[in-house]
């Protein structure tokens, strides 16, 4: 992020768009990890067994 605004400060035309990149690069992964958390962290049935 802080790369992106630095670079948007030297060539607004690239840095702008390696911000509007990165924010929603940020903001998808923030919504993912909101959705699917339960899904990503929950063990399968017979996840036990498998471990053994």
């Amino acid at each position: 992020m802080a790369l992106a605004r630095r670079l948007r400060r030297q060539d607004p035309v690239a840095g702008s768009r390696a911000l509007a990149t990165a924010l929603t690069s940020r903001a998808t992964f923030h919504v993912a990890a909101e959705e699917f958390t339960e899904a990503l962290f929950k063990q399968p049935a017979g996840w036990a067994r498998m471990q053994t």
